[in-house]
């Protein structure tokens, strides 16, 4: 007798990126409709201006941010002293945010949430596991996996759902990524680079467990001294990002100088959602500033991945450094008599 296939029920967040694209066309259709019959457009030109609507409309609110996120930049250089940005990376910010931001919201997310990323099968590179950020699902990644995958590095990654649940409830689905990938791979440590609210996460995961099997981290935008757009979200997670959170605050009293060297922290300047952007940083880890990229964009940037490249090398030499060391190999060249 045949067994029949069971369909996996699509993630959670893709349903809600689904419902929104479906408010996003009827108001588009509605909209061309009402140029048409009622303001007496060519219904070919009513037809053009509803379908650049949707567009039109993530371009208005990333405008908004990136304003916002403008004047904490200034407010932030007054109080130290620093000089302001000129405004061409940030029209360049802009562009391609609202760029990615169409890229992930209507052609990612709502499509390729439960579909599995690429993978790479080189033995010689760390595992690494992706931890998306808050609003999205694991499909954000698809471009950087493949990056990842043409490179040899195993990837595995998590949809951390339900979208609006404290930080800590998202913790068992990434010990399950973890341990899946040394299953998988038979490597002692990985490596986790987690974007925005992701960051947090496996911060809160190395917390609760540990850092023996961590060889790096990475974090794209993530807001670990909290974020003034915080207070307009929705969920207990977002509430845990405002700046002096006491979840932020117990992360910070628990991190050890071994764990934050592990850390590689990578903000950009023109960041729309993570404000303000040059505070984003953590004690004893490393720091790499980009301009003239989006939060969103983080995750898509070309300018993100020598710096991904690096902190991943590191991580592999520093592992090839720790197994010598537990097979009882002296690290350092031993002197001849």
């Amino acid at each position: 007798m045949l067994k029949r296939r069971t369909r996996r029920r699509p993630a959670m967040i893709a349903w809600l990126v689904r419902a929104i694209l479906a408010g996003e066309l009827l108001a588009a259709l509605a909209a061309g409709w009402w140029l048409s019959s009622a303001a007496g457009w060519p219904p070919l030109a009513a037809g053009l201006v509803a379908a650049g609507l949707p567009a039109l409309l993530h371009a208005a609110v990333i405008g908004l941010q990136s304003l916002s996120g403008a004047w904490h930049r200034a407010r932030f250089a007054r109080q130290t002293g620093g000089a302001p940005l000129p405004p061409g990376p940030a029209v360049r910010a802009w562009l391609g945010e609202t760029a990615a931001s169409l890229r992930s919201f209507a052609l990612l997310m709502p499509w390729f949430g439960d579909t599995p990323l690429p993978t790479g099968r080189d033995p010689g590179r760390v595992p690494v596991v992706l931890v998306h950020g808050y609003f999205c699902n694991r499909a954000v990644w698809r471009p950087l996996s493949r990056w990842l995958a043409a490179r040899g590095h195993p990837v595995e990654s998590v949809n951390l759902e339900p979208p609006f649940a404290p930080v800590e409830s998202y913790l068992p689905g990434l010990e399950k990524a973890v341990e899946r990938l040394r299953a998988r791979t038979g490597a002692r440590r990985v490596a986790l680079i987690g974007h925005s609210m992701g960051g947090l996460v496996i911060r809160a995961w190395i917390a609760r467990h540990g850092d023996r099997r961590v060889a790096a981290v990475v974090t794209l935008g993530s807001p670990h001294q909290g974020t003034w757009s915080a207070r307009f979200g929705m969920g207990r997670n977002v509430a845990q990002m405002q700046p002096g959170s006491r979840f932020l605050a117990g992360l910070d009293a628990v991190e050890t100088p071994s764990v934050r060297a592990l850390f590689t922290v990578i903000l950009t300047l023109h960041d729309n959602i993570v404000m303000p952007q040059a505070a984003q940083t953590l004690d004893g880890a490393r720091h790499r500033v980009l301009h003239g990229v989006g939060h969103m964009a983080l995750v898509h940037a070309k300018q993100v991945r020598p710096h991904l490249a690096e902190a991943l090398q590191q991580a592999e030499a520093r592992g090839e450094a720790i197994e010598r060391d537990e097979a009882g190999v002296p690290i350092a060249p031993v002197r001849q008599p």
